[in-house]
């Protein structure tokens, strides 16, 4: 099984395009499950953690989707911050001036040798770019969460951020993602 997540939507965003994106790939992939996060720190690690723990065995592969609104890429994030940081609440109005995820963790992880960091390289100038910052919100918790607690799977795990529909169209995302991840 390979895995697919999105958030619900957040701030001013009455849909998010990640759980779009995730439930229409869920939809055409064989063998795919979709799971829609809480755009809640700790919330949705914990959320999507029980998930897997729930399957008996770890997912042939995870990929995180989130937003990125002021990206006009999609992004293979390849780095994951041991920071959360937010201007803005989380929809359960958590918010942090900036502190460390997990105490006795490392301060990042690099995920730059991923099986689908070669392929977005070989894409050359198409709008799927590699990008080193997760950011601090929501997104890189999650992220980071999964990559310290399950770090034996890290090879099988990758977050991208997308960005609105208006930036790249739905359809263009998805055979974008389809070349990546499956």
């Amino acid at each position: 099984m390979k895995l697919v997540t999105g958030f619900e939507p957040f701030l001013n965003y009455s849909l998010n395009p990640s759980w779009e994106l995730a439930q229409e790939l869920s939809l055409t992939i064989p063998h795919t499950v979709s799971l829609q996060l809480p755009v809640a720190y700790s919330h949705a690690f914990f959320k999507l953690r029980d998930f897997i723990k729930q399957q008996n065995t770890f997912p042939e592969s995870v990929y995180l989707l989130g937003l990125s609104a002021q990206r006009f890429n999609m992004s293979l994030e390849v780095l994951a911050l041991n920071w959360m940081e937010s201007i803005n609440p989380d929809n359960w109005q958590q918010k942090y001036a900036g502190q460390v995820i997990e105490e006795a963790a490392p301060p990042f992880y690099l995920q730059e040798n991923h099986p689908a960091a070669a392929i977005v390289r070989s894409l050359g100038s198409s709008p799927f770019k590699i990008s080193y910052f997760a950011g601090t919100y929501v997104c890189n918790e999650v992220y980071f969460r999964m990559l310290h607690y399950f770090f034996n799977h890290r090879d099988k795990i990758i977050f991208i951020h997308v960005p609105p529909f208006e930036v790249l169209s739905k359809e263009s995302q998805i055979e974008l993602l389809k070349k990546v991840i499956f």
